[in-house]
């Protein structure tokens, strides 16, 4: 099978494993739509043309799954400088602030449920400073139902994008929450859906042949040896965003009835130097899972960094399997082939590997309940 990625595991997973995540794949795996809808898309664009039409900068502003798939879809050499207000540190809001030209600088707010109390300080703190100059400046995604969000913007003539009820914000890198940051940093939408598409299709095609059927036997055997955290380590910038994503993708998803699935993000080859004496030395706890870089640059006087980043990568690998650690590499069939499709394709290969794992073990992946906690005690305050 091709996909738009290229997957090698050190340790196969036992007949029995396999015969258990095969008895997994099915074609049912999402209880909604994954991917944006062509009328989606078009209102999508539309609406976002129209917004960036006379900004020098976007700042998003949510939390969570609100921002984090925008982040890996934007993160690499936007044609509009983008910034990702992902807390309510005054400190840092301020810094932030600072350097903005406020006279052009537009801002996107995305909350499902319209409630969430970060994205509502955010909004307020925002409309004072923008004194009234909301509708031009400001964009609001969440779902269509009243909340404070919602009614906000139809108080102040802001532009509403709708976001699926029944979606939860981890998995909507497809839908606008994804797209709309996309969208901004001059991406292409069509291009990035359809490589998500094509793992999709793959997958609901054949789904006992599918990498991610694979990928899932690998990691229930890890887990039954006592592998409960599961590293994702890249090498290049432009792909680390992703690390942060899955992390929460991985968490809200498997944490859940005392299952403990530990996601930890590392980058090399920064974390040569802090986290492999653990992993090459420490318990035989963790697997790990590799993006490489590539191993050329067009500048030559970078070209020696970036052969050295590949076999940096390389020899992390080597050294993990020689200490017979479990690991696996996901590359680029192609340097030329653009980074939002390859990034595509992973993360559905992700969302696939998630819910199937979730089936294992008999856990609903698209709710959060423990969550539900912290807001009770939020509010109680």
């Amino acid at each position: 099978m091709t996909l738009p990625y290229i997957q090698n595991m050190t340790t196969l997973a036992p007949a029995s494993i396999i015969d258990k995540a095969l008895s997994l794949a099915t074609k049912e795996v999402f209880p909604f739509s994954i991917i944006a809808t062509p009328h989606e898309v078009n209102m999508v664009t539309h609406t976002v043309k129209a917004f960036i039409a006379s900004a020098s900068r976007i700042v998003f502003c949510g939390i969570g799954g609100s921002c984090l798939s925008g982040r890996v879809f934007s993160s690499y050499k936007p044609e509009i400088p983008v910034t990702f207000l992902e807390n309510v540190d005054p400190l840092a809001m301020e810094e932030h602030a600072e350097t903005w030209d406020w006279s052009s600088t537009h801002f996107v707010f995305t909350s499902k449920s319209g409630e969430t109390a970060e994205t509502l300080a955010q909004l307020n703190w925002v409309k004072a400073k923008l004194s009234g100059r909301l509708a031009k400046k400001c964009l609001i995604l969440t779902q269509p139902t009243a909340s404070t969000l919602r009614t906000f913007a139809q108080d102040h003539a802001i532009p509403l994008i709708d976001l699926d009820t029944q979606v939860p914000g981890r998995f909507s890198a497809f839908t606008p929450t994804g797209l709309v940051p996309l969208l901004c940093a001059g991406g292409d939408v069509l291009e990035t859906l359809e490589s998500a598409y094509n793992v999709y299709n793959a997958y609901v095609t054949n789904p006992q042949d599918h990498p991610a059927t694979r990928s899932v036997a690998w990691i229930l055997w890890n887990h039954n040896n006592q592998r409960s955290t599961s590293v994702l380590m890249p090498y290049a910038q432009k792909h680390y965003p992703l690390t942060l994503w899955w992390r929460q993708l991985w968490a809200e998803s498997l944490g859940k009835k005392g299952c403990e699935f530990l996601p930890v993000d590392a980058y090399g080859t920064t974390d040569q130097h802090s986290q492999l004496q653990l992993y090459l030395d420490g318990t035989d706890s963790r697997y790990f899972t590799f993006i490489l870089p590539e191993s050329s640059h067009p500048s030559p006087q970078l070209q020696e960094c970036a052969e050295l980043l590949h076999k940096s990568a390389q020899a992390t690998c080597s050294a993990l399997h020689e200490r017979q650690r479990p690991l696996r590499t996901w590359s680029s069939p192609s340097s030329t082939q653009p980074l939002n499709a390859f990034l595509a394709s992973l993360m559905m290969h992700m969302f696939l590997e998630t819910v199937l794992v979730a089936k294992a073990y008999s856990l609903n992946p698209f709710d959060q309940p423990a969550v539900e906690l912290i807001k009770h005690h939020l509010r109680s305050l």
